[in-house]
């Protein structure tokens, strides 16, 4: 059997961005016995430790019925926060994990297994999972406690960056009207990274349009000079002041902001905050930063045509659209409605756009995107709250929503399928980067032909069956456990768990069956609290358990095709699930194939602090190669060169080293990455140790990895081996 880590809990909510990175499955091993339920009930104590990269380490313990049950777990906040912790062992710990090393069961210690922890208030918790031990004991187990921790003490550096100031005559509440505020203006603060992603905005209310400098106090609906705008958000629709950290809005809803202001520089600090996500997590409480008031450069555009064909819907709404006229009364535009185009994709929304016409049965014509109008030949631009998409009209690219602000889109309505097109469109994702300006939407009308194969990436695995065929659990001669994922973006959406006469071939039928443990058998899918596993897959957010039917599966070396026809299937609460599936699993990527590029290189400057002063380094460039497979940049190297144009070397991954020969490792922050990374089935991995050996002939590069550390932004560990050729690109 097979243990997805958090698949209901995580695909029940289907994000629009779908940008959340599902946890590995555990390795199979085979025998699985009935975990025992523990005597295990309460929390003992919490001990917290910061490593060298500002991760806190928690030892927890729990206790009860004489059994001790302790783990590290791994988290970026000062406090535990609610999640599903993977294992890993003490070099591969990165957020969300929990350390082997430093984990056991009465002594034992643990060997797989995850830990859920829940919270609504970061103060009364949960702690809950199964977990396997060196022992050979399966436990169940569920304790509670009571967590009070306080912030670390730290010294917050600042973070230098760029950013924007604007200043506009403060409109507010006072008296029970809605008007400007004698005597005050709102300064709105922009934090821009160096990509043009947003890491703060701080809405001020002061009584200067030019004298910003003072300390302003976090409230909400405070109308005056020295007041901070709290963070907010509104029927899908957000505001005030806020702070991004790790890819997540928290919204500052008490405490003091420090503000110096320069003509060129503003200084924003803030100690001892309270800030939340929309779910309510506590966030960051201390936090500065040297927003140097620049223009900040637009970040590249790819103008190349994002294509997409699907399926989909066309809804029209019942009411007609409401809008404002200039005096802001509201009112509904009679004779025009809304139409939304949905485009979908194995039932998650990629695409809509939101029309506005007549009554009519053919929509095809030019919609001009425009932000608060209502007519008819308009469409009604995109709108967010926060990472979230709230509504109007978008798109949704390598899981990132882009928002539709300018342009023009034209549509061809025919009876079974929908095309909207757009050239020269202005997207915008929700931290502000350029999202595609052309694309096109081909949507069929309707639902999928569910016997036409889902694109999936896949993981596979095998191993010895055990099984218990005489009342005795043995190895079956012959016989392999066969463990097949179905990814998309990184989620698992099906798991098949089949039971083959070999370990690389799967091609055959298998009857889906309970404890039945002979070739040319499914595992019957099961689903027991946040766990499942057997044979198992996903639709529109469900988990479905296969139950019955029979699976054919085609092999072809490099793609493995699963089919269920009559199958019977249910959900954890037993209502009835699709009785047809087809999967198209591609498998990883060879590591040591080479992976055939087009190059594009940059050198300048290398600029460090080795004596802690930024200065520029003699003799030696910063070296960019992105490599690119029709036209999407797989793989980025930072290279520490000797020469601008000849890249030949060895270069040692390393970070914060400025000297030749060295090769910066990757970042991840938010959604921006950098350094030397690579993808692999969709998944980022940051070069973390190792080194490169780079061949340069002036036409191709060829860059080969051995033994090197990866891992993706959760801390999974990635490729050891890679191999790249990379054509320059001629100009």
């Amino acid at each position: 059997m097979k243990n997805i880590s958090n698949l209901l809990s995580l695909l029940a909510t289907t994000s629009l961005l779908s940008a959340c990175s599902l946890g590995e499955m555990d390795p199979l091993e085979g025998k699985y016995p009935p975990p025992a339920e523990s005597s295990i009930s309460s929390l003992v104590s919490v001990d917290r430790t910061m490593d060298g990269n500002g991760m806190r380490h928690f030892a927890v313990e729990l206790q009860g019925g004489g059994e001790t049950l302790s783990f590290e777990l791994v988290g970026a906040e000062y406090y535990l926060t609610a999640n599903t912790y993977t294992p890993a062992s003490e070099s591969a710990a990165g957020v969300n994990t929990y350390v082997l090393e430093h984990s056991s069961y009465n002594g034992s210690p643990l060997k797989r297994g995850n830990i859920t922890v829940a919270t609504e208030d970061n103060l009364n918790y949960v702690f809950s999972g199964i977990i396997w031990a060196s022992s050979g004991d399966v436990v169940k187990f569920s304790a509670k406690g009571y967590v009070e921790l306080e912030p670390d003490v730290v010294v917050v550096d600042p973070v230098v960056c760029e950013g924007t100031v604007s200043v506009i005559p403060l409109q507010g509440n006072i008296g029970g009207g809605w008007g400007p505020i004698p005597g005050c203006f709102e300064a709105m603060v922009t934090a821009l990274d160096e990509d043009g992603s947003t890491l703060a905005f701080i809405d001020l209310y002061t009584g200067s349009e030019t004298e910003l400098s003072g300390t302003y106090t976090i409230a909400a609906d405070v109308y005056e000079q020295g007041i901070a705008n709290n963070g907010w958000v509104w029927e899908g629709r957000s505001g005030g002041s806020v702070i991004y950290s790790n890819g997540t809005m928290y919204m500052m809803k008490e405490g003091q902001i420090e503000v110096v202001d320069t003509p060129d520089v503003m200084t924003v600090s803030c100690y001892g905050a309270r800030t939340e996500d929309e779910s309510g997590n506590q966030g960051p409480v201390n936090f500065v930063f040297e927003i140097h008031k620049q223009d900040v450069p637009e970040p590249p555009v790819d103008e190349t045509l994002y294509k997409v064909s699907t399926y989909g819907s066309v809804n029209k709404a019942e009411d007609h659209p409401w809008t404002q006229d200039e005096s802001g009364n509201w009112y509904q535009v009679e004779d025009v409605f809304e139409y939304d185009v949905v485009a979908l994709d194995d039932d998650k929304t990629i695409g809509v756009f939101a029309l506005y016409a007549g009554d009519t049965d053919n929509l095809t014509g030019d919609y001009e995107i425009a932000d608060g109008k209502v007519a008819a030949g308009l469409a009604n631009n995109g709108w967010n709250s926060a990472s979230e998409v709230g509504g109007g009209s978008y798109i949704v690219k390598d899981g990132t929503a882009y928002l539709l602000k300018e342009g023009v889109l034209s549509v061809e309505d025919k009876s079974d399928e929908i095309t909207v097109r757009g050239e020269n469109i202005r997207t915008v994702s929700p931290d502000g980067k350029q999202g595609p300006v052309n694309f096109q939407f081909t949507i069929s009308k309707g639902e999928p032909d569910p016997s036409v194969p889902v694109e999936c990436e896949g993981e596979f695995s095998s191993g010895e069956l055990w099984g218990n065929p005489q009342g005795e659990w043995i190895v079956i001669p012959d016989t392999f456990d066969t463990i097949i994922l179905a990814k998309k973006d990184g989620e698992t959406v099906a798991s098949f768990e089949l039971y083959t006469a070999s370990d690389t071939d799967y091609i055959g039928s298998y009857r889906v069956a309970e404890s039945t443990f002979e070739a040319g058998v499914a595992n019957n899918g099961w689903i027991w609290g946040e766990s499942s596993g057997g044979s198992v897959f996903v639709k529109a957010g469900v988990t479905y358990m296969i139950k019955a039917g029979t699976l054919t599966v085609e092999d072809d070396g490099n793609t493995v095709t699963v089919r269920g026809e009559g199958l019977t299937t249910m959900d954890s609460n037993g209502n009835a699930g699709p009785e047809v599936i087809a999967y198209s699993i591609s498998r990883p990527e060879d590591p040591d194939a080479v992976v055939e590029c087009d190059g594009e290189t940059s050198s300048g400057e290398l600029w460090g602090n080795p004596e802690g002063e930024w200065i520029v380094i003699p003799d030696t460039f910063d070296t960019n190669i992105v490599a690119k497979k029709d036209g999407v940049t797989v793989t980025t190297f930072e290279l520490y060169t000797t020469s601008d144009t000849d890249y030949s070397g060895t270069y040692r991954v390393a970070e914060s080293t400025f000297e030749a020969g060295v090769a910066n490792n990757g970042w991840v922050w938010g959604e921006s990455s950098g350094g030397s990374i690579i993808v692999r089935s969709g998944v980022t991995y940051m070069l973390k140790g190792g080194s490169l050996a780079v061949s340069d002939d002036g036409s191709v590069i060829t860059i080969d990895g051995e033994g090197l550390t990866t891992v993706d932004a959760n801390g999974n560990p990635g490729p050891d081996v890679i191999h790249y050729r990379i054509a320059r690109i001629k100009e």
